[in-house]
């Protein structure tokens, strides 16, 4: 079973699923009341790791979060096409496709045979993480 997270110990950049979806923490403020038996509230700025989506929602400092079943492989750029950008799995050696929408515009700095890191959850590949560093050559300046 994994483990239950409160609201009050999510901080930025930290992972945590919400109503079975998982979401990234881009900003955590905790509001304490000023009236005896106020409820601490916790007012979180998160990503839809699945569509990326961006919104703000507010917790009670006791509502509890299940941490999300995501990995993170290394992978190799191979191509891309109609169906979408294809990548070799290092561990498994395994093809697999991501969409447009999930790679973005990490899509500019990839060439082939760059190692990336392939973000899953439950298995199933949702995004990607570009290195630190990469190593371009300049085609056309003007």
């Amino acid at each position: 079973m994994a483990a239950l997270i409160d609201a009050i110990e999510i901080k930025r950049k930290s992972f945590f699923e919400f109503e079975n979806t998982p979401y990234l923490c881009l900003e955590a403020v905790v509001n304490t009341p000023t009236a005896r038996g106020g409820q601490t509230l916790v007012r979180l700025k998160m990503r839809n790791l699945l569509t990326n989506a961006v919104f703000e929602k507010s917790f009670k400092a006791n509502d509890k979060f299940k941490e999300p079943d995501l990995q993170s492989v290394p992978a190799s750029y191979l191509y891309s096409d109609g169906e979408g950008s294809h990548f070799l799995d290092q561990e498994s050696y395994e093809t697999l496709t991501l969409s447009e929408t999930m790679v973005g515009d990490a899509l500019d700095f990839l060439v082939e045979g760059a190692i990336v890191e392939l973000r899953k959850y439950n298995g199933n590949p949702i995004g990607l993480d570009l290195p630190i560093f990469v190593e371009l050559k300049i085609a056309q300046t003007e």
